[in-house]
């Protein structure tokens, strides 16, 4: 998936703000006792469509609100003027407006309210970037029905649950979003909630979250070069049609990778390339309804539960390997194609020293081909599975019903 989102919206305001080396908008300096909310308030209303302000270090107890009803602008940087971060006590809201920019600020908010640090509702274009919440705090950044939302070189940890909140990053509706390179830890919900289409999250760090690390629902999404675990539920919990790539899932209490809701019906989808140790439960979890998924070149070591376990139809398992897998609730098998998994393909797949089975097929019209069990019980058909077929398997230890 290609993303251009991230560099349009992040030099967008510095593109109309600076052209041949000259300032096109006004360029407004704040500093204590002055207020950030003064200066907005003159950008606005200013004959200057595009509008930079450059705050300096300091405490500013005040609330801020960008909000384009009523004005001509088009867009607007508001950025830290040195190198050391500004404070923003009472929370910034962005609203109604399109191509912000919010860079180098420390975000604080009241607390115990259920209101997030930062808020942007019905937006265009609108990038957070390097900025950091407050531990304690109900929320880092909650988008709602919003175009292109960028959080970026960020940090939205600690975040708490007294009544609402807890989450480090929401985005909820529209599309073309892009969560990079930022850590959302520690808070008492999840690390980072989608509910979009079109997003890209990559190199972030979602790791000691009281829910999931991550939860992201909807078509044509990313999640890759992520690191998510020891979060006390799921790691990567996905539904609709999504790639999950080149992460570090570890150390979770639930499934590493949780692919659909059981209850709606998608088609496609990958999960490549990862490493998905130690988990509490399955390390890869295919639900009922989620089909026509590639999950292929995954490292998985030492879960609980299935190393992958499959209740979708038409998907491809190919050149795993699942080792080391624990027994929990009766299923510590290589690979558990169960009963509702029908039409699928396993492939090339090494299946070392699990508890159970190295591959168990339950469901009907599943291929296995050229998979190799080493120290596991088998490769096993189970009684009343019907017309799978399979061929060129091996197994050293245990038996063997797909020769």
């Amino acid at each position: 998936m290609t993303r251009f989102t991230s560099v349009r919206v992040l030099l967008a305001a510095a593109l109309l703000l600076w052209a041949g080396g000259e300032a096109r908008g006004d360029t407004f300096v704040v500093a204590p006792p002055f207020t950030i909310q003064n200066a907005v308030d003159l950008a606005l209303a200013n004959t200057s469509t595009t509008d930079a302000i450059l705050v300096h270090p300091g405490t500013y107890p005040e609330a801020v609100l960008v909000d384009y009803t009523g004005s001509n602008q088009e867009a607007l940087l508001i950025a830290r003027a040195v190198s050391a971060r500004p404070k923003i006590t009472k929370g910034v809201l962005i609203r109604d407006s399109r191509l912000v920019t919010l860079s180098g600020f420390r975000v604080d908010s009241t607390h115990d309210d259920g209101v997030a640090a930062i808020r942007i509702l019905d937006c265009t274009s609108v990038a957070v970037v390097d900025c950091q919440g407050t531990p304690g705090d109900d929320g880092g950044v909650s988008a709602i029905n919003t175009f292109e939302v960028v959080v970026g070189e960020s940090d939205f940890s600690g975040m708490k649950d007294d009544g609402g909140g807890g989450i480090g990053v929401e985005i909820l509706d529209r599309c073309a979003h892009e969560v990079r390179n930022s850590t959302t830890s520690g808070n008492d919900k999840e690390g980072l909630v989608i509910e979009a289409d079109r997003v890209l999250v990559r190199g972030c760090s979602s790791t000691g979250n009281g829910g999931g690390g991550v939860s992201i629902v909807g078509l044509r999404n990313e999640v890759r070069d992520c690191v998510v675990n020891e979060n006390g539920g799921y790691g990567v919990h996905a539904v609709g049609v999504c790639i999950v790539k080149k992460s570090t899932i570890s150390s979770n209490a639930g499934v590493g990778v949780r692919y659909g809701d059981g209850a709606t019906s998608y088609h496609g989808g990958q999960i490549t390339s990862n490493k998905i140790r130690h988990n509490g439960s399955h390390g890869v979890s295919l639900r009922d309804g989620q089909d026509g998924v590639l999950v292929k070149a995954n490292s998985l070591v030492d879960n609980s539960g299935a190393g992958i376990r499959v209740a979708g139809d038409g998907c491809v398992i190919l050149d795993n390997t699942c080792r080391d897998t624990v027994t929990s609730a009766a299923d510590g098998h290589g690979i558990h194609l169960t009963d509702l998994a029908e039409g699928n393909c396993v492939e090339e797949n090494s299946l070392r020293d699990n508890d159970g089975e190295g591959i168990l097929v339950e469901g009907d019209e599943n291929f296995l081909i050229l998979n190799e069990a080493k120290g596991n019980d088998g490769i096993v058909k189970a009684v009343g599975a019907l017309d799978n077929d399979g061929r060129g398997n091996t197994t050293v230890t245990g038996v063997n019903d797909f020769p």
